[in-house]
C-alpha cells in the first residue's frame, strides 16, 4: 500500500501542478485581452494581478515578473524594453487621510505612473503614486520609490541615493543597435515607430465618447493601411478628466503626454501607413497634441445629441451616485452600466471653473448633466480646432457615416476603399421613455446646438 500510495501522490502533485499552471494561463490570457494598448514581445511570467488592465498601456519587449502587484486603476504607462522583475508593486492610488474616518476615509485620490523605456527594475521594489521613471534608469532590489527617478540613473535602497550614471556612450550604442538580453528575455528588434516618427500619417478622432467613436475605429480598421485603435491608452482617462478640472496644469498633460507617446513603439512600419486613435478623453487635448503633433490630423465625429443623451442617460452617466450624492429615486436610472473606471472619473461640472458651482450641480438633474455634457464637451471640441488650420481637420456625422466615410478616406489622403459600415456597443433605451420635463430640458439645452451644427456640417 505505501509504494501505491508513493506512487500516486506523484501523479497527484503534478496533476495539481497541471492545474496550477492552467489557472496562471488563463489569469494571464484573461489580462492580455484586456490591455487595449500592448507591444510585442510582452510577457507575463507567473502570478500576477493588475487591477485595471484598461488603465495599463505597454510597449514592445516589456517582461514582468512573477508576484508583481499593479495597483492601475490611475493609470500605467510601461515603456519599450523594460524589465520589471519578481514581486514588484506599482501603485497609482492614495488613500485620503485627512478625511473624516480614523484611517482613511472612501475618496481615492488617482495618480498616474510612468515608467519609460529602456529601464529595469530589481526584485521587491515599491513605486508610490505619481512617480516618473526615467529612460533607461536602474532600480536596485528593495527600493521604495517616492520620487521621481532622473533618466539614465542607477537608484540604490530606500535613501533614493543615486549610485551613479550610466555610461551614455554605451547606453546610446545599445539603444541604437538593441542589442541585449534580459534575464535570458531576448530584446526582439521590430521595425515599430512611436508617434512621433509619423509625420501627418497621424490622427486623433474627437467625439463625446457615446457617439459611434468604437465603430469608427473598428470600420477604419478594415482599411490594412490603417492602425485606428479605441481608447488604447487608459491613462487618458484619469489624466483628461485632471486637466479639465484644472488639477493639473496645461504643461504638465503636454510633458507628460510627451513620455506617453515616446515611449510606447507599437505602430508597425510595414503593415500600416496611418494610424490614429479615437478616444473621447482627447477632445480636450486637442490644443496639446497639435503642439505636439503640428502636422497630425483631427476629426470631429458629431452625433445627433437625442441619441447621445439617451445613450449616456440609459447608463447611469451622472447618475447621483458617481458624485456620492444622496441618490433621488425619481431622477436616477435604476442601475448603472457605465464601467466603474469611466465612473470614478467623470466629468464633474462644479468642478469646471466658470461652469457651476458645487450646489449648483449637485442640485442639477442626471439627466440635465448629460445635456449639458454634450453640449459642452462638442463646444471645447469646436474651440480648439477653430485654432487649427482647416486642411487639418475634418467634421462628420455618425448619422451620416456611409456618406461621410468616403470623405474622410480622402482626408487622410487614401485611395478610394469599401468600407463596411457597422455599428457597436449600443445602448437600449427607448426614446418615448423621456418624460415632459426631460423633453423641456433637451430643448432648452441641446437643441440649439444641435440645429447650429448638424446644419453647418450640411452646407
Amino acid at each position: 500500500m505505501d509504494k501505491i500510495f508513493f506512487k500516486l501522490r506523484y501523479k497527484l502533485y503534478a496533476i495539481i501542478k497541471d492545474v496550477k499552471e492552467e489557472k496562471k494561463q488563463e489569469n494571464i490570457r484573461k489580462i492580455l485581452e484586456k490591455i487595449r494598448c500592448k507591444g510585442e514581445n510582452f510577457q507575463l511570467n507567473g502570478n500576477i494581478i493588475i487591477t485595471e488592465p484598461t488603465m495599463l498601456s505597454v510597449g514592445n519587449n516589456v517582461h514582468i515578473g512573477d508576484g508583481a502587484f499593479l495597483y492601475t486603476d490611475g493609470g500605467l504607462v510601461i515603456g519599450d524594453n523594460t524589465h520589471i522583475s519578481n514581486n514588484v508593486t506599482i501603485n497609482t492610488i492614495e488613500y485620503n487621510h485627512e478625511g473624516d474616518a480614523f484611517y482613511y476615509d472612501d475618496k481615492k485620490i488617482y495618480k498616474s505612473v510612468i515608467i519609460e523605456k529602456n529601464v529595469w527594475i530589481g526584485l521587491n521594489v515599491n513605486i508610490t503614486p505619481g512617480i516618473t521613471i526615467g529612460e533607461g534608469a536602474i532600480i536596485g532590489m528593495g527600493a521604495v520609490i517616492t520620487k521621481d527617478v532622473p533618466a539614465y540613473s542607477i537608484v540604490e535602497n530606500q535613501s533614493l541615493q543615486i549610485l551613479k550614471n550610466r555610461n551614455i556612450d554605451i547606453y546610446n550604442s545599445l539603444e541604437t543597435e538593441k542589442n541585449g538580453a534580459i534575464n535570458g528575455i531576448s530584446v526582439k528588434e521590430n521595425a515599430s515607430r512611436n508617434a512621433f516618427d509619423l509625420g501627418e500619417n497621424i490622427f486623433f478622432i474627437v467625439s463625446t465618447g457615446r457617439s459611434g467613436s468604437e465603430a469608427i475605429s473598428q470600420i477604419l480598421s478594415q482599411n490594412k493601411l490603417i492602425k485606428c485603435e479605441h481608447e488604447s491608452k487608459g491613462i487618458l482617462i484619469n489624466l483628461s478628466t485632471q486637466y479639465e478640472h484644472g488639477e493639473i496644469s496645461k504643461e504638465e498633460v503636454k510633458q507628460k503626454l510627451i513620455e506617453i507617446y515616446s515611449n510606447l513603439s507599437n505602430i508597425d512600419h510595414k503593415e500600416y501607413l496611418h494610424y490614429g486613435e479615437s478616444d473621447q478623453k482627447l477632445s480636450n487635448l486637442i490644443e496639446i497634441l497639435h503642439e505636439i503633433f503640428p502636422k497630425a490630423k483631427f476629426v470631429w465625429l458629431l452625433r445627433n445629441a437625442k441619441d447621445v443623451v439617451t445613450s449616456t442617460y440609459s447608463r447611469g452617466w451622472f447618475h447621483d451616485g458617481e458624485f456620492n450624492i444622496p441618490i433621488r429615486q425619481d431622477l436616477n436610472v435604476s442601475k448603472i452600466t457605465s464601467e466603474k473606471i469611466y465612473s470614478i472619473y467623470r466629468l464633474n461640472g462644479g468642478k469646471i471653473k466658470g461652469a457651476f458651482t458645487e450646489q449648483a450641480w449637485k442640485e442639477m438633474s442626471p439627466f440635465e448633466k448629460n445635456c449639458w455634457y454634450w453640449v459642452y464637451w462638442n463646444k471645447r471640441i469646436e474651440q480648439q480646432l477653430e485654432k487649427i488650420e482647416d486642411k487639418n481637420f475634418i467634421k462628420i456625422t455618425l448619422e451620416n457615416l456611409e456618406e461621410d466615410i468616403d470623405k474622410l478616406n480622402n482626408f487622410l489622403g487614401l485611395n478610394s476603399f469599401h468600407y463596411e459600415i457597422k455599428t457597436s456597443n449600443k445602448a437600449k433605451y427607448e426614446l418615448n421613455e423621456w418624460t415632459e420635463n426631460q423633453k423641456n430640458i433637451f430643448e432648452k439645452i441641446c437643441k440649439p446646438y444641435q440645429e447650429k451644427w448638424h446644419t453647418a456640417l450640411k452646407k
